[in-house]
């Protein structure tokens, strides 16, 4: 449930090479990060995915201000080796997409 009511979207590729739950903690990720930042949240974030062992390793970042975070999730997924994925908030929408696809 998206907390603050913009609408969301993402990208024919985004659906079809990151399941849903991935997709959500991602969003839940996001969504936490501008509670958490306030009037600091940029409308660009970068999310870097990546394997470490059976890990998940989330990490955030954005420019303006420069602010990092990161998130390891115990969990293996299947097929995901390594990716980048933004967010980007147009004080109306917000969009998931791969770089490739800006």
């Amino acid at each position: 449930i998206n907390k603050n009511d913009k609408k969301r979207y993402i990208t024919k590729k985004i659906n079809e090479e990151i399941d849903e739950e991935l997709q959500s903690i991602l969003w839940k990720m996001h969504e936490l990060l501008e509670k958490n930042r306030k009037d600091k949240m940029d409308y660009f974030q970068v999310f870097n995915i990546f394997k470490m062992g059976n890990n998940l390793v989330i990490k955030n970042r954005q420019e303006k201000p420069i602010m990092n975070d990161k998130l390891m999730l115990k969990r293996n997924y299947s097929g995901l080796e390594q990716t980048t994925i933004w967010i980007i908030d147009n004080q109306v929408s917000q969009t998931m997409l791969f770089p490739s696809e800006y």
